[in-house]
């Protein structure tokens, strides 16, 4: 019914790896976004998400990577799916530990019930992220809860080609900082350049760093075995 495809995210300045983030691939649908929309109808989107996540993480568990999983805040803030993302986690063999929960921004989330629900994802043992940051619609005060997302990832509209605008690259570094100050891991998606690259391994704080410029998202066996060689490539 699904394929998956990953795409790794890679520490900057050391170059390890941060983990790889599952990607929803569907015959029947264009985007993952088609797909997530029609099993929400169908009224099998729970179904769906807890399949991918079981998926990915037989395919991850094996190594030590960290799995960064898509949610939609329909089951991200329902109690009763959070059983069965555990019950397929231990069926695959992989502890809660090493999954990350990504969120999209452009699903607006009420500060109260995202805290709420974030605290049952946390006390499980799950980690945190807001994907999309920047987007549009803004959820900025849920960096300033008692529970915060463990990792932001900054949206590609606002990082892809940031070493050739001068404007955008001092008021993006900013944002950076300002986060990382508050405990939150930072990721900067849609980086294609070795340009792009170098400005963000140029910072003075860790970023992680997501984007073509490491490949085209790959099966994993596919990632996993040519990781030297694509970080090799990336870094020139």
């Amino acid at each position: 019914m699904f394929n998956l495809e990953y795409q790794p995210i890679v520490q900057a300045k050391t170059l390890n790896l941060m983990g790889y983030e599952a990607l929803l691939r569907h015959r029947e649908h264009r985007n993952p976004l088609e797909a997530i929309d029609e099993a929400r109808k169908q009224g099998t989107l729970a179904l769906l998400e807890a399949a991918i996540l079981e998926r990915a993480a037989r395919d991850v568990v094996a190594t030590n990577s960290r799995l960064w999983w898509n949610l939609t805040w329909d089951d991200f803030s329902s109690p009763a799916f959070l059983p069965k993302a555990l019950k397929r986690l231990a069926d695959a063999g992989m502890p809660p530990s090493r999954v990350v929960v990504e969120l999209s921004e452009r699903s607006l989330m009420d500060k109260e019930e995202f805290i709420a629900a974030a605290e049952r994802w946390i006390y499980n043992g799950f980690g945190i992220a807001l994907d999309d940051f920047g987007s549009g619609r803004s959820n900025q005060d849920l960096l300033f809860g008692e529970i915060r997302p463990h990792a932001v990832k900054f949206d590609r509209s606002l990082c892809h080609g940031v070493s050739e605008d001068e404007d955008r690259g001092r008021f993006l570094v900013a944002q950076i900082k300002e986060i990382w100050r508050l405990g939150i891991d930072v990721v900067v998606e849609g980086i294609e350049t070795r340009e792009d690259l170098a400005f963000f391994k140029a910072l003075s704080v860790p970023v992680g760093i997501q984007g073509f410029v490491f490949g085209y998202p790959a099966m994993f066996s596919v990632l996993e075995e040519k990781r030297e060689e694509w970080i090799r490539i990336a870094c020139g």
